[in-house]
């Protein structure tokens, strides 16, 4: 998925959701690394679910649906 207002790409990895920001402009770079400090995701853009041996013990869509939240209410 593509965000539209700021070229935000999420897509669906094994781990988790892999995030990947295209933007320079330094009022959405703000807003992006505050959402990212929420999620705790890491310096490569990777979101992680929780796992055990391989299968997800959160629920995968409920983040990701949270994580699309927070990036729309930062003006993302």
């Amino acid at each position: 998925m593509i965000l539209n207002s700021s070229r935000i790409q999420i897509r669906c990895v094994d781990q988790g959701w892999q995030i990947t920001k295209p933007m320079t402009d330094v009022v959405q770079t703000a807003g992006f690394d505050s959402v990212c400090a929420k999620h705790r995701i890491v310096q490569s853009g990777l979101c992680a679910v929780p796992q055990s041996e391989g299968i997800d013990t959160s629920d995968r869509v409920a983040l990701g649906a949270q994580l699309l939240r927070d990036f729309v209410d930062a003006g993302l």
